[in-house]
């Protein structure tokens, strides 16, 4: 990002060149661009090795001599400015340019430089147009992501899936979390399966005035001493009567 050290920025080198030349650039007589003829073109103040190389939304062209750097101008368009605020083609040539750069304590000049070689001159004029756009798309993609809202679930809620639902909708719904305090315990948590045709058939009674529960092969009814009739014992069940509210209060039967 703009501003963003230099040691942690993304680099992008764009162009390279071994050879350009450096001018003093006079001022300008009129509104109507540098000309490259007014500058003493047959005696360049420095010759350099050139680099243009994107730092994270900065575009930086560094003029290099001696191992070292002699010259450096740094673009930025994320503000809205544009290439051609900081660097001018010349009007009468398209092999030399005018830029500004920066010194220290915010300090600028402004210098010429140009190439002997055309092509180069045509790889910056790319490089300078390709990151042009780059900071377009990036700023139109951030742009977009900001206008999307990505939804998040909330403590406690779940995502439930309903696999038979043709339409294929999902819903969130909230879980209940179980209170502490050693609660009673729902006597059956689910309806338990239909029983085999040769297995003997379990039911369950609940009259108004009596709650009555068979269940194989135990009799709660039973008591020492007690007799049953035949018909109880070939059924292989037990019979538990007693006061209905008292079982609810115990099982929490609903």
């Amino acid at each position: 990002m703009a501003g963003e050290d230099e040691s942690s920025a993304m680099r992008q080198q764009l162009m390279a060149a071994d050879e350009v030349y450096l001018y003093k650039v006079p001022p300008l007589k009129n509104a109507g661009g540098h000309r490259a003829e007014t500058w003493n073109l047959e005696s360049p103040l420095k010759t350099c090795n050139f680099l243009v190389e994107r730092r994270g939304d900065v575009l930086v062209l560094e003029f290099q001599a001696d191992g070292r750097v002699f010259a450096q101008s740094q673009l930025d368009v994320t503000k809205g400015a544009k290439v051609s605020q900081f660097l001018e083609q010349c009007v009468d040539t398209s092999r030399y340019y005018a830029v500004k750069i920066q010194g220290g304590g915010g300090r600028e000049a402004l210098i010429g430089f140009g190439f002997r070689d055309r092509d180069k001159a045509t790889d910056l004029r790319e490089s300078l147009q390709h990151y042009e756009r780059s900071i377009q798309r990036e700023k139109e993609a951030h742009d977009k992501m900001g206008n999307y809202h990505v939804a998040k679930l909330a403590e406690g809620e779940k995502i439930h899936v309903d696999v038979g639902n043709k339409a294929g909708k999902s819903k969130v719904v909230k879980s209940k979390e179980k209170k502490g305090g050693g609660g009673a315990v729902p006597l059956l948590m689910k309806k338990p399966p239909p029983p085999s045709s040769d297995e003997p058939t379990t039911t369950t009674t609940k009259t108004p005035e009596k709650l009555t529960i068979q269940m194989d092969g135990i009799d709660l009814n039973t008591q020492t001493g007690d007799s049953h009739d035949d018909d109880e014992n070939e059924s292989g069940g037990a019979v538990f009567e007693g006061d209905e509210d008292q079982w609810n209060t115990d099982f929490e039967l609903k």
